[in-house]
């Protein structure tokens, strides 16, 4: 098709495409699924859980239990059934009669079911474990975010939308192995929030955010899309935004 203009020029059409764009809602009503999973540090440097400066005091300043309440809350709605795989790592599960440190462990004591349902069943369990659930390290992601990969590569064919809320107060001593894994992750249909507790050193979360520029392995492989979010537990509740700056990215 060729338009000319009143002055001699034209403009010529020589393709045209029209793209509809679905939203976040349009999916969720189209039958896609949310599903949650809840993943806590247990490793040393959240101080031991018998001492008031603990992160894991149990008490009503405990953050993972304010983080676990809040953020999942905010979340739990979008869960067609609310039960939620919950994990620790980085702690000595003994709970589940083992007694050297783990990195991706369930919290119910059940591996081949590791599922809690609801919100208030899932900080009930994290204050009945608490004690048989010793503190150890080092803080390694991979191993957890590996399982997250292994059970997302099983659902990738169903209309499952997969979320990692992953709770932890500070350094990744495997950056490279992490990066690795988020990169093959970011093919699949997830997403991965990152909740700072404490007011620990978080460059590291930032940097695997990607706000600051495409997120690459160490072997330079980017990201196909962004898909972790970093959020400062303590910032965002004292700002009140909370809620915004979790979901932020989740719908693109």
């Amino acid at each position: 098709m060729t338009l000319n203009a009143a002055m001699g020029a034209s403009f010529k059409m020589t393709k045209f495409e029209l793209r509809v764009m679905p939203s976040f809602v349009d999916y969720l009503r189209s039958g896609w699924a949310i599903s949650l999973v809840c993943a806590i540090d247990y490793t040393g440097s959240n101080g031991e859980p018998t001492r008031p400066d603990s992160l894991h005091f149990l008490g009503p300043n405990n953050q993972y239990e304010n983080a676990l309440n809040w953020v999942g809350s905010i979340v739990e709605p979008y869960d067609s059934d609310r039960s939620f795989p919950v994990f620790g790592f980085g702690g000595i599960p003994r709970h589940m009669g083992i007694n050297q440190t783990s990195h991706c462990f369930s919290l119910n004591g059940n591996p081949a079911n590791p599922e809690i349902i609801g919100i208030p069943a899932i900080l009930q369990t994290y204050r009945d474990t608490q004690r048989m659930i010793g503190l150890s390290g080092p803080t390694l992601f991979a191993p957890l975010l590996n399982e997250f990969l292994n059970y997302c590569t099983m659902m990738k064919e169903t209309t499952q939308y997969n979320i990692l809320l992953l709770l932890t107060d500070g350094i990744i001593n495997d950056m490279a192995e992490t990066k690795r894994v988020i990169v093959r992750l970011s093919e699949l249909p997830v997403s991965i929030i990152i909740v700072g507790v404490g007011n620990a050193d978080f460059s590291q979360m930032e940097e695997l955010d990607g706000d600051g520029g495409v997120l690459r392995d160490d072997m330079g492989k980017p990201v196909v899309r962004d898909i972790v979010q970093f959020v400062r537990f303590n910032e965002c509740v004292a700002r009140g935004n909370l809620a915004e700056e979790v979901l932020k990215e989740v719908p693109t």
